[in-house]
């Protein structure tokens, strides 16, 4: 077998996760190797009310930890393989504040670091150099000697429109004219009628927003 080794690697932030992309060459042909991401994950979480996202001065915590994904991948005819894994970030521990009532905690930030793929089967490691960083959009301003965060957050809207019975509510006259028809068969003289409808069709549309912040 050919020597096997990682020649393209790279790393970059999909939200909050973090998505590896790696290309091994020199396996065997159709070979299944399991391969294993490493990082380390800084990750920043913030008790906010439920109602515009304030922040509360309070009930934050902060997460550092390894964090790892793994997948199996198999080679093709030429012994070489690509793929990805991604890397989701951690979750507060039971022992970080709670939200309370009305309040959530949300990721504000995190970084992840020292990135490591592994082929597990053929004992082949390389790391990815550098930090990769996370952060809720914001803007921060000073009131009262305390900070608020106006966060930007994707909300979705769900509607539904239902069209209850149409109703005809005025009759316009007739109009007869020639119909737009050239060399009609025989020399016969065709015509064509139009009349104006007024129908009304009643709407109901209800939304329902769906929130959010992470």
């Amino acid at each position: 077998m050919a020597t096997v080794y990682f020649p393209r690697t790279s790393a970059s932030c999909a939200g909050n996760s973090l998505e590896v992309h790696f290309q091994e060459i020199g396996l065997d042909q159709n070979q299944t190797i399991t391969v294993n991401c490493f990082v380390k994950a800084t990750a920043h979480w913030q008790c906010y009310k439920r109602d515009g996202l304030r922040r509360q001065t309070t009930n934050k915590t902060t997460i550092v930890t390894e964090v790892e994904a793994s997948g199996d991948f198999t080679s093709g005819p030429d012994g070489d393989v690509s793929g990805w894994l991604r890397i989701s970030p951690p979750q507060p521990t039971p022992d970080a504040p709670e939200a309370g009532a009305g309040t959530r905690l949300v990721l504000l930030s995190i970084t992840y670091s020292d990135v490591q793929v592994a082929d597990q089967t053929n004992h082949r490691f390389i790391d990815i150099p550098g930090t990769f960083d996370y952060r809720l959009e914001q803007g921060e301003q000073e009131t009262d000697g305390s900070h608020i965060v106006e966060a930007s957050v994707p909300v979705r809207v769900l509607m539904a429109v239902t069209c209850g019975t149409p109703n005809v509510t005025r009759i316009g006259p007739a109009h007869v004219g020639p119909a737009p028809l050239e060399d009609a068969p025989n020399r016969t003289c065709q015509f064509a009628v139009t009349q104006e409808l007024c129908v009304a069709v009643p709407v109901n549309i209800t939304a329902q927003a769906e929130f959010h912040p992470t």
